[in-house]
């Protein structure tokens, strides 16, 4: 699940002086912010992520470094999307149909890499049989140092979890997601009950 947040302001919200290079910004947002669907304005004009802007995904308190110089009457205008994952322990539950719905509409298409085979032939050489699902939605979070699954140090910043509707059966430990061009292998996966009992899946995963 994901909410809209949006930020309207100038660069005097920002750490610095007027002026400098690499001038943080610190979003207000209550959930673990998404690079799939930032989109950063300064003086009107849309920023390129890691040329002109880079961030660090948080729970709270998302920070935005500006690499270039940055003056305090610049307007500054951020859209992001915070992950929200609730139970149904004390709230309102959350229906299949609104999952599917936000997945939808703000997921990204990813490619799903079955091994269907996975063997050695006489000579000692690993084979490898697989299939493709493509145009796969799903949504996207980048782990970035603050998080608990980097800090126990199982996962390194970079990596990726996704987030899946619970009807597919291809996101199992193992196999490969395709993201942006790279390939990340699915080494844990978890399943999330939500209000009608349903389920919605977690995949982790590490950079092949």
């Amino acid at each position: 699940m994901a909410n809209i947040g949006t930020f309207n302001g100038t660069g005097a919200d920002c750490s610095g002086n007027s002026g400098d290079s690499n001038r943080v910004l610190t979003l207000s947002n209550t959930g673990l912010t998404q690079q799939n669907g930032m989109l950063v304005y300064v003086s009107g004009l849309a920023l390129a992520l890691s040329e002109e802007y880079t961030v660090s995904h948080k729970n709270s308190g998302t920070e935005i470094t500006f690499l270039n110089p940055l003056w305090d009457d610049m307007t500054i205008v951020v859209q992001y999307y915070e992950q929200i994952i609730t139970s149904t322990l004390g709230k309102l539950p959350l229906t299949t149909q609104l999952i599917k719905k936000e997945i939808a509409t703000l997921g990204s298409n990813v490619t799903i890499r079955s091994i269907t085979d996975d063997s050695y032939s006489k000579w000692g050489d690993a084979t490898e049989s697989t299939s493709d699902a493509t145009n796969v939605k799903c949504m996207v979070n980048v782990l970035s140092q603050e998080d608990e699954l980097v800090k126990e140090g199982v996962f390194q910043s970079g990596d990726l979890v996704f987030w899946f509707i619970s009807n597919r059966t291809d996101i199992e430990r193992g196999n490969r997601i395709k993201f942006n061009s790279k390939w990340y292998e699915i080494v844990e996966t978890i399943e999330h009950i939500v209000g009608d009992n349903n389920y919605l899946l977690e995949a982790r995963t590490k950079k092949v």
